[in-house]
């Protein structure tokens, strides 16, 4: 599992406000959360995963540490995201 993504990128929609602007300064600060967050335990399955939705200064450690629980080798047939939306309503 590659936490940074592949395929297309996304265009940064609040660089500079909830996360860094620079894509370089952005990657530096995602590995420092995940340098602290641990490794999987073995033998872990992790079935649901539950992250805080925030600026990455308020919200990045907690987040780092759940998602450091996922094995790299994890495989999955369905990833579901589900959040809010901040500019429509539904």
């Amino acid at each position: 599992m590659n936490i940074f993504g592949q395929g297309r990128d996304r265009q940064p929609a609040v660089a500079g406000s909830f996360y860094p602007s620079g894509s370089d300064k952005l990657r530096n600060e995602l590995a420092g959360y995940f340098e602290g967050a641990g490794e999987p335990r073995p033998g872990t399955q992790v079935m649901a995963l539950l992250v805080p939705h925030a600026g990455y200064v308020y919200s990045g450690r907690t987040a780092a540490q759940g998602f450091a629980a996922v094995p790299a080798d994890a495989i999955y047939d369905n990833i579901f995201l589900i959040g809010v939306s901040h500019r429509y309503a539904f």
